[in-house]
């Protein structure tokens, strides 16, 4: 999935609503692809997942490519879970270690 411009609206439901003034059926599905192409490189991967899924459902000629976007998509919300999770772990683990410290500074 290539580099993508900024997205041409705010949210799905408008760059699926500007699609509608694109012309021919491929023009529209061409440009709801690049759309969500660029929100995902927004990183707003739930527009992404939600013009793509549009695409799949609207423009069978596209499909492939909607499903690779919902994929990156996921794959990116996965990774980003993951990034968080460890670093709230590595927050604990400071939080526990500075309580032991406390607490074994109280008896002496």
């Amino acid at each position: 999935i290539g580099c993508a411009a900024k997205p041409a609206g705010e949210n799905a439901a408008q760059v699926i609503e500007q699609s509608k003034a694109q012309g021919p059926v491929e023009a529209q599905a061409q440009f709801l692809v690049d759309q969500a192409e660029a929100f995902l490189a927004a990183k707003e991967y739930g527009e992404a997942v939600s013009v793509a899924d549009y695409v799949l459902n609207h423009f069978t000629a596209k499909a492939l490519e909607a499903q690779k976007i919902i994929q990156e998509a996921h794959a990116k919300i996965q990774q980003a879970a993951k990034e968080q999770a460890a670093m709230a772990q590595k927050e604990m683990g400071k939080t526990v270690s500075e309580l032991d410290k406390k607490i074994n500074s109280w008896g002496k």
